[in-house]
């Protein structure tokens, strides 16, 4: 069975109306890639944005062939409240500790405004698509190191810049 690793991060600005997103993706037999964007609507929250960002690495893994059907995907983020909501809306999905991770908690019922639903509804029509088996791993955003923060502070800097190039290419008020 193959495997692929995605981060995803977003980077959210409410006080300026933007946002971005960035994914790094890396799966077996296959050179790692890159995806990153301005959001074209401003999410409803910081969470949202992390759940949206994490439902774009999923859709560009798939859009770029670096996920198989069958495929168990390890999705990486900083975002706790993104994991979560992929735990308890993905069947079968499964917590991958680390050691210098925060633990995940599924929620029961949550309530998910349109921008997490529409998120939801992407990342579980591409695992049912394509039968994938998905693992979730919380990694501490904004910490030194190499490999996964490595990583990780790339995938910022990615969503960091797109937000950034959103904030410029909006028309003035």
């Amino acid at each position: 069975m193959t495997a692929a690793t995605i981060f995803a991060d977003a980077s959210y600005d409410d006080r300026n109306k933007a946002a971005g997103w960035a994914a790094w993706i890396k799966a077996d037999g296959r050179a790692s890639a890159m995806a990153s964007g301005a959001f074209k609507a401003l999410p409803s929250t910081s969470s949202d944005a992390e759940l949206l960002a994490v439902a774009n690495a999923v859709h560009s893994a798939n859009r770029l062939g670096m996920i198989d059907d069958g495929a168990e995907i390890l999705l990486q983020s900083d975002s706790v409240h993104a994991l979560a909501i992929v735990l308890w809306a993905i069947p079968g999905s499964i917590e991958r500790p680390h050691e210098n991770s925060a633990t995940i908690f599924p929620y029961n019922k949550p309530k998910l405004k349109d921008d997490a639903r529409k998120a939801v509804e992407v990342i579980r029509a591409i695992v049912s698509a394509r039968r994938l088996k998905v693992a979730c791993r919380h990694v501490r955003g904004h910490t030194e190191g190499a490999g996964r923060q490595y990583v990780n502070r790339a995938v910022d800097a990615a969503a960091r810049k797109a937000m950034g190039q959103a904030k410029t290419s909006r028309a003035p008020e």
